[in-house]
């Protein structure tokens, strides 16, 4: 019979891209254009590019505008905002700001780099997975549970299976489709999987690839997050994640799916399950 965790964690890994970021009043004034990070979009779509500007002290930003050049072709002039495809830019951002601890108008200009790559869910699958068995193979629950069984840490490692995968990425495409979380379908996963787990994702745009591994260092880290239990247990009628000495298998299985929504955002669904 099968059994299964279906705790639903909606998270959204709400990575911020301001266009202001400001410090203590205290602090002398000033204004810096930070770099970009390496951007990522669907295969023939575009992103939002925005200035990246840290001000510090007491400022006020009167405007901050960008011209973007692709080679020598210049494809936008002096906007606060731009849609680009996959390439390779230079931007050149201009500040505008004032503060009461300097007189006038103040000008701010840098030029920065900028890469936008197109998506390649099978790279970034493979880094999520990556980085999350990183961060089991560091929990400390994990570990007590392995050396009280005298089983070896990678035990512990979860490994990718199509299936899962498959299964994944059809429950992604239907969040993206809805533009919301949407209860999994347990029917389609095979009775040899007896323990599952599953966990949307939705990021934030525009998805930058370091998102994966914060997710997986920072939101599953957690020694109470069923990601980073060593398996599962029926209580009553209730399915417990965890590593007691109840736990009835382990997690040894990973799938992971990808779906763009028509905004730009990227849906994830991640799950998690013992293989009899």
């Amino acid at each position: 019979m099968k059994k299964w965790v279906a705790i639903v964690a909606a998270m959204a890994l709400a990575f911020a891209f301001p266009t202001v970021a400001t410090a203590d009043e205290t602090t002398p004034p000033s204004v810096t254009v930070g770099n970009f990070a390496q951007y990522f979009v669907p295969k023939g779509k575009k992103t939002t590019v925005k200035p990246q500007v840290t001000t510090q002290g007491s400022v006020i930003v009167l405007s901050a505008k960008m011209t973007v050049k692709h080679g020598k072709k210049t494809v936008a002039k002096n906007v606060k905002s731009v849609k680009l495809r996959a390439g390779s830019y230079q931007v050149t951002t201009t500040v505008q700001w004032t503060s009461s601890g300097l007189p006038g108008t103040n000008t701010t200009v840098a030029t920065t780099p900028l890469r936008i790559s197109t998506f390649s869910a099978s790279k970034a699958a493979k880094g999520l997975v990556s980085s999350l068995n990183a961060a089991r193979l560091k929990n400390t629950a994990i570990l007590d549970f392995m050396t009280r069984y005298g089983l070896d840490p990678a035990v512990a490692t979860l490994h990718r299976s199509t299936t899962l995968d498959k299964i994944a990425t059809s429950w992604a495409k239907k969040s993206a489709k809805k533009h919301k979380y949407v209860n999994p379908d347990w029917s389609k996963v095979p009775a040899a999987y007896e323990w599952a787990w599953y966990l949307p994702v939705k990021t934030g745009n525009p998805y930058v690839p370091t998102m994966s591994e914060e997710a997986a260092t920072q939101w599953f880290a957690g020694t109470d997050d069923p990601m980073m239990s060593c398996g599962a247990w029926a209580n009553g009628d209730n399915a417990v994640a965890d590593c007691s000495d109840s736990v009835e298998a382990l997690w040894s299985k990973i799938g992971v799916g990808f779906a763009w929504d028509s905004k730009g955002w990227l849906w994830v669904s991640v799950i998690i399950a013992s293989h009899t």
